[in-house]
C-alpha cells in the first residue's frame, strides 16, 4: 500500500521523535508539531498501520515503528536500550582511539566492542 505525503510526514515525525526521546509521541504531540487535529493524526496512524509501517499496542504512546535495519518491530523499551548501547559503544571507540594505548590493546578492545555490537544491535 502506498502512503501519501501527509501520512509520510506523520511517519517521519514518529521516527524522529523515537530517536530523540526513546518513546513514541502522543497523538496530541504529533498534531501540535505538524499543525494537525488529533483526529487527523489518528487517521494517518491507521493508514500507517494498514501499510505495515507501524504497529499499535493498547495504551498511551504505544506505537512501534518497523526497524529499518532488521525489518521487524521493536518495542519502545528495546529500541531505547539499543540506542543507549550504541551510544555507549561509540563512546568506548572514541576513548580508545584518543588514548595512547598500544595498537594491540586498541585492536583487542575494538574486537570486543564489535562483538557486543553484533550481539545486541
Amino acid at each position: 500500500m502506498m502512503i501519501g505525503k501527509a501520512t509520510q510526514e506523520v511517519f517521519d515525525f514518529y521516527r524522529q521523535y523515537l530517536k530523540e526521546h526513546g518513546e513514541s509521541p502522543s497523538y496530541r504531540e504529533v498534531g501540535k508539531a505538524l499543525g494537525r487535529d488529533v483526529r487527523n493524526v489518528h487517521y494517518h496512524v491507521k493508514r500507517l498501520e494498514l501499510a505495515g509501517c507501524i504497529k499499535r499496542r493498547p495504551g498511551y504512546r504505544a506505537v512501534e515503528i518497523k526497524d529499518e535495519e532488521f525489518g521487524s518491530f521493536l518495542p519502545t523499551e528495546q529500541r531505547s536500550f539499543r540506542k543507549d548501547l550504541f551510544d555507549y559503544l561509540q563512546q568506548i571507540n572514541r576513548s580508545l582511539l584518543a588514548s595512547s594505548a598500544s595498537p594491540e590493546a586498541v585492536e583487542a578492545q575494538i574486537e570486543k566492542v564489535n562483538e557486543l555490537r553484533k550481539k545486541y544491535l
